[in-house]
């Protein structure tokens, strides 16, 4: 395959730009077979354009961040910095060139705007009931949220939105309020960053560690798991958390 000038590609996970360059002391593909590898047509000799090229690894900046094409619309994008502004981008994903940082382009990372947050967060599906009894909850993409309502009457396209709740602004320290299902939904029974999710407890305890306890391996450990000890074999106390 021969990349064009500027094209921005994916390759095994990782972004990469193909430039034109008369050496390959540069190439992230250096020493790594590229002359045999049918994605990196480098040689003037083999492209239809004439020209040496290599492929840098595009380098990121920062950390990923939400891009917010519209009110209803965002994606997660992560920064990375472009060599040089003669780019050929793909159709997708969304790639964005930044005009307000120089030289650098933004890439939305699927598997970050469907996984990541939840993941981050440990974030559980949204359960009325337990929002009713006060547990916690926020929205999909971390929001502090507070619900202030579970009974609105209120139905759009065939859906009721009962639950009212006050949504932090992350930018500021306003709320904003925003009208859900039952299950939690921010429009119908699609999934969107803004849907509300359970915020996992936090507990604490105590437990007692016993001499006798501390076992080498974890078979040993379950063999014994059922014996009783006596306070000769008192190690210590310690204290656990965990979350629910």
């Amino acid at each position: 395959m021969e990349r064009k000038i500027g094209e921005i590609f994916e390759y095994n996970g990782e972004w990469y730009q193909c430039v034109k360059s008369a050496n390959c002391n540069e190439c992230a593909f250096l020493n790594n077979n590229c002359a045999y590898n049918p994605n990196f047509k480098c040689s003037a000799d083999d492209r239809k354009d004439n020209c040496s090229v290599i492929f840098k690894k595009l380098e990121k900046v920062g950390e990923p961040y939400r891009r917010w094409l519209s009110p209803f619309n965002n994606i997660m994008v992560q920064r990375y910095r472009l060599y040089g502004r003669n780019v050929i981008m793909p159709d997708e994903p969304i790639m964005l060139l930044e005009p307000n940082y120089k030289n650098s382009v933004e890439i939305e990372i699927k598997q970050i705007k469907e996984d990541m947050e939840e993941k981050k967060l440990n974030l559980k599906p949204f359960d009325i009931q337990k929002a009713r009894e006060g547990k916690p909850v926020c929205t999909r993409d971390g929001k502090k949220a507070r619900i202030i309502c579970f009974d609105r009457k209120f139905y759009h396209d065939g859906y009721n939105y009962p639950i009212v709740a006050m949504v932090n602004d992350n930018d500021n320290d306003n709320e904003l309020v925003h009208a859900y299902t039952q299950d939690g939904l921010l429009v119908g029974n699609m999934e969107r960053e803004l849907d509300l999710m359970m915020l996992p407890e936090k507990k604490e305890g105590w437990v007692n560690i016993y001499r006798s306890q501390i076992y080498n391996t974890l078979e040993k450990a379950k063999e014994a798991y059922k014996r009783t000890y006596n306070d000769n074999n008192y190690f210590k106390t310690i204290k656990i958390e965990w979350e629910e």
